[in-house]
């Protein structure tokens, strides 16, 4: 009786606890991944909704501007200074007030897999939504590319509306091509017209084999921002989803790499879409 009561006082020893943390050990470095994945897809789904609400905004305002999609930019010469997309869309949408750089913003402008943060993650697919050339303004107006119309796109439900992205949104020009924070693609960004081979192939380089979701300054490095930010699920360079919403009105996510010239182009022709397989 006396050596029972004494081995029960004793406790642990030091083998037993070494094992039961290393059972621990075994437990966290297999769970805290999971844990993890689930948080990020949490995330995912958070600015799939996002996108979504981008879509149907953006659908609305087609219908009310016969079937002509909304400009990534504008001026207006009334003193009201620079439109952007998400301005014109807000009246759809009512939870993007306070949008500018530095402000905090509205939730639906916020991915919450961004390590950039506020003021905005979007940006529009600018070959088909209209905009105003860098510098110009109402004294000294530069090009206008007019919107699309929806008869002019081959398939609304392939064709991306607006999507992830590192972009800033800048209500007033900022710093060097930052001004051009709403946009991703468009046509100024190569010397020929956005429909071309010589368009289409550059595209698919800077956006098939180039990857510029991180490793860069947003504030400063305007060029690498104009292209799609593949963050969830990511693992490392050229890999991850980003979520777009399309030109119908529905959103998903597209796995880097994956997209294809009637993706991003309102009429490819079929050697051009053959070009992106």
């Amino acid at each position: 009786m006396h050596s029972v009561s004494s081995r029960l006082k004793t406790g642990f020893t030091l083998i037993e606890l070494l094992v039961v943390i290393a059972i621990i050990a075994i437990l966290a470095a297999i769970l805290f991944p999971v844990f993890a994945q689930a948080r990020e897809k949490a995330r995912s789904i958070t600015c799939i909704s996002n996108c979504k609400q981008f879509g149907l905004a953006s659908a609305m305002y087609t219908q009310d501007f016969d079937d002509t999609l909304v400009p990534a930019h504008i001026n207006s010469c009334d003193g009201s200074g620079r439109g952007t997309w998400m301005s014109l869309l807000n009246p759809y949408m009512k939870d993007i007030t306070g949008i500018g750089q530095g402000g905090n913003g509205g939730t639906i402008i916020v991915c919450p897999s961004s390590s950039y943060g506020v003021p905005t993650d979007y940006a529009v697919n600018a070959t088909i939504t209209g905009f105003i050339e860098p510098g110009s303004d109402c004294a000294n107006p530069g090009p206008i590319t007019p919107s699309h119309g929806l008869a002019s796109i081959d398939s609304p439900s392939s064709m991306f509306f607006a999507g992830d992205s590192n972009k800033y949104h800048v209500p007033a020009w900022g710093v060097g091509f930052q001004s051009a924070g709403e946009d991703l693609l468009r046509e100024s960004d190569v010397p020929c017209p956005v429909g071309s081979d010589a368009c289409i192939t550059a595209y698919k380089n800077w956006i098939q084999n180039e990857d510029y979701t991180d490793g860069y300054d947003p504030t400063t490095d305007g060029w690498a921002a104009k292209y799609p930010a593949f963050r969830h699920t990511r693992n490392g360079k050229q890999s991850g989803f980003a979520n777009f919403s399309y030109v119908d009105g529905h959103a998903k996510s597209v796995r880097y790499g994956a997209s294809k010239a009637v993706n991003w182009f309102p009429s490819p022709s079929q050697d051009q879409i053959s070009s992106w397989q």
